[in-house]
C-alpha cells in the first residue's frame, strides 16, 4: 500500500540510545544552532508543507505551536 501511494519516510540514524545521548551533549557543548529558514504558525501547517516541497529553503522549516 505504502508504495501505491507513493508514501516517503524520512529520518536521521543516530545509533544507539547513548550515542545519541552522547551527540546532543556534543552539540549542545559547541554552541551549534540549526540554521531556521522560515516560521508558520500551526494554522498555516498546508502552506508550511507546500514550501518545503518546492525545495527551495535553506535551514529549518519551523511551525510555531
Amino acid at each position: 500500500p505504502a508504495l501505491i501511494k507513493q508514501v516517503r519516510l524520512q529520518g536521521v540514524l543516530v545509533g544507539s540510545r547513548s550515542q545519541q545521548q552522547d551527540m546532543v551533549r556534543a552539540i549542545n557543548a559547541s554552541g551549534m544552532r540549526p540554521v531556521i529558514d522560515r516560521h508558520f504558525p500551526l494554522s498555516e501547517i498546508v502552506e508550511a508543507f507546500k514550501y518545503q516541497e518546492t525545495n527551495q529553503h535553506f535551514g529549518k522549516i519551523v511551525l510555531d505551536i
